[in-house]
């Protein structure tokens, strides 16, 4: 019975678009400037499925992934747009959903050219919750983006089975170092080396760094322990924007 009314409870949320985006600071700890925003899918306040992990879960049960998806997308822009935030966007899309053969084509860019936002102010964001097993039709998916311009990353590198292999395999422009991997980071030796060795790498490749968590102690030493790592990473804050009036 709970698993039918959280799939009717979806269709309502589908077939009227009652997603609200909220806008997570990716912050630059030498620039002390704010790099973008993350965005984040919520559902209906109050309701089943307010918090992601239900909302996407029952979304995946349901054969509904790509639908909501594609409206998590059409919303975060819009609201992207609306509040007047500068930046580049990131938004969280699913291997999954992506490679979807009935996954919508054209939609992103359209709503882009409508709004006046320039691709490569967008980056896509494939996240190790829903990993693929056909890397190759993956990079084939994510060659469409990067031919209109947008950006790619991945999300919580060292995480999941996969992460280094789809880095390598798709040479994203963005890396995301899992939390796990920078809490404490001033008192694990372990942890400095990891982050360090991933920094380098990632200079070489071009590819930039985003550490996720909150500033803390950790962020302190990242930017007094060496230049190499102020220049390479950007701090994912816990602070959500609120509507401008």
């Amino acid at each position: 019975m709970v698993a039918i009314n959280l799939g009717l409870t979806l269709d309502k949320i589908i077939d009227k678009g009652t997603i609200t985006a909220l806008f997570q600071p990716i912050f630059n700890i030498e620039s002390q400037t704010v790099h973008g925003f993350e965005t984040l899918s919520r559902g209906p306040e109050h309701g089943p499925l307010h918090a992601p992990v239900p909302l996407f879960q029952t979304a995946e049960h349901e054969g509904r992934l790509s639908e909501l998806e594609t409206i998590c997308r059409r919303v975060s822009i819009e609201q992207f747009y609306e509040r007047g935030l500068d930046g580049k966007l990131f938004i969280n899309i699913s291997p999954k959903a992506l490679l979807d053969p009935e996954h919508p084509k054209g939609l992103t860019i359209a709503l882009l050219q409508r709004l006046g936002i320039p691709p490569s102010q967008v980056v896509i964001e494939l996240s190790e919750q829903h990993p693929a097993d056909d890397i190759d039709l993956l990079k084939s998916c994510l060659s469409h983006y990067r031919n209109q311009g947008f950006l790619t990353a991945i999300d919580d590198l060292g995480t999941g089975y996969s992460g280094l292999r789809l880095w390598s395999e798709l040479a994203p422009d963005y890396i995301k170092i899992d939390r796990h991997f920078v809490h404490q980071i001033d008192k694990y030796a372990v942890k400095q080396e990891f982050v360090r060795s991933i920094v380098e790498l990632c200079q070489s490749l071009t590819c930039k760094v985003i550490a996720e968590g909150k500033p803390s102690q950790s962020s302190l030493f990242l930017s007094s322990s060496t230049s190499l790592i102020v220049r390479a990473i950007t701090w994912v804050t816990q602070r959500k924007t609120q509507k401008r009036n």
